[in-house]
């Protein structure tokens, strides 16, 4: 029995390791993306706003996703910044990082107050995620970003 907890133990670790470097590169990248997108929309420096970018970088360049109007109007989506997706995904990359830091510092010190609060943690995030996803897939206003990237993936190829 002793061999099994060792076992299950390396292999939360590891596990955690890996999704507290994950969760490190989804804020990096995100913070990439927020000054990629600054860049290109003209805001975050003193200079003075360069001209408009052109329009294929705006619907095929990295920021694409904040570029896509979700709806037609008077839309929860139509009152966030329009680089919302980039906030999310660093909002996202720090949840993530936290939790797993929260995993990682449990099985280490095999405090159980630290590992409750991480299967806390992990139990919510499925619960969010499974909330988000059936918003998505019941929200009429996503086909239209959805027909969008297909319609702009078979113009590429």
């Amino acid at each position: 029995m002793a061999a099994c907890r060792g076992f299950f133990e390396c292999l939360l670790r590891l596990l955690n390791f890996v999704l507290t470097v994950l969760g490190l590169a989804m804020v990096g990248y995100g913070v990439y993306l927020l000054l990629e997108w600054m860049k290109i929309s003209g805001g975050g420096s003193g200079a003075p706003p360069s001209p408009a970018p052109p329009a294929e970088l705006l619907l095929f360049g990295r920021p694409m996703l904040t570029a896509v109007a979700l709806s037609d109007g008077g839309s929860f989506f139509d009152k966030l910044p329009r680089a919302w997706f980039i906030y999310l995904f660093i909002g996202v990359g720090v949840v993530v990082f936290l939790v797993s830091l929260f995993g990682c510092i449990g099985a280490g010190t095999r405090n159980t107050c630290c590992l409750c609060c991480y299967s806390f943690l992990v139990l919510l995030l499925i619960l969010v995620e499974a909330g988000a996803a059936a918003f998505i897939f019941f929200d009429r206003s996503w086909k239209d970003v959805r027909l969008l990237f297909s319609a702009n993936l078979e113009t590429k190829i």
